[in-house]
């Protein structure tokens, strides 16, 4: 009787034992698991502000690469264009001479206006929806593209760093429209909505398959992360030859 006592004692010890190192294993893999999950997300953390921290690198060089350039023109070329013209109204040759004044003159014109739009001061000191009217006036002055703009917000406003970083994004968009979309019509929207207000873009042109969008390349990534920086997002819908509608959300930054 008391051998069977011990092997029923000894079943319960070693059951126990089981149980407790069990347990201990138990802890030790969602220790583990704890561990690895904090692991991962301090190194997605340090990736995004990795990934933030180059952007706005990329973004403070191009603006000081922008600001260069703009200075060049208005400084050097612009002055060469207005120099090359007070010679010029020196010379008897009336004809020539005011065909040759006239295109010197929508010469600097085009540089200035050129150089107003790469220049970070003078964006912030314009304002942001006029220099986004400015910069529309500046693409349909070609005579190529119909241009529509409609400020439908009651109370559009982005701080002054937001609004140069959508004024590049708008400038890139521009850009494509120009130079791929074969387009004869541009509209710009800017209106509310309930989570904030929005920037609508649309064109006619010949559009694209939405199926290769991860497919078109570093610049529309480029636009995507400039959006997402701010808090923003990004909708992009196309079809082929019936146009691209773009529509850039954002939160209203008005201060409180």
């Amino acid at each position: 009787m008391r051998a069977k006592e011990e092997v029923i004692f000894t079943i319960i010890v070693v059951i126990l034992v089981l149980v407790f190192l069990a347990i201990l294993f138990l802890v030790f893999i969602a220790r583990n698991n704890t561990r690895k999950n904090k692991l991962l997300y301090e190194n997605e953390r340090i990736k995004k502000e990795f990934e933030k921290t180059l952007l706005d690198t990329r973004l403070e060089i191009q603006e000081y690469t922008l600001n260069y350039v703009s200075r060049e023109i208005h400084d050097n070329i612009g002055q060469t264009l207005s120099l090359a013209r007070l010679q010029l109204n020196s010379s008897d040759e009336f004809s020539q001479q005011e065909a040759l004044d006239d295109l010197l003159g929508k010469a600097i014109t085009d540089l200035r206006t050129l150089s107003h739009s790469l220049n970070t001061d003078y964006i912030k000191e314009q304002g942001f929806i006029p220099s986004i009217e400015s910069l529309l006036n500046q693409v349909g002055k070609a005579g190529m593209y119909k241009i529509d703009f409609y400020n439908e917000s009651s109370d559009f406003y982005l701080t002054d760093e937001h609004g140069l970083i959508i004024f590049r994004v708008i400038q890139e968009i521009l850009n494509n429209i120009t130079k791929h979309a074969k387009a004869s019509r541009i509209s710009m929207t800017f209106n509310d909505e309930n989570s904030g207000q929005f920037i609508l873009i649309k064109d006619d042109g010949c559009g694209f398959d939405m199926n290769n969008l991860k497919s078109s390349g570093i610049g529309l990534k480029n636009i995507k992360d400039r959006v997402q920086i701010i808090g923003g997002h990004i909708d992009i819908q196309s079809e082929i030859n019936k146009g691209t509608q773009i529509k850039i959300s954002l939160p209203n930054g008005r201060p409180n």
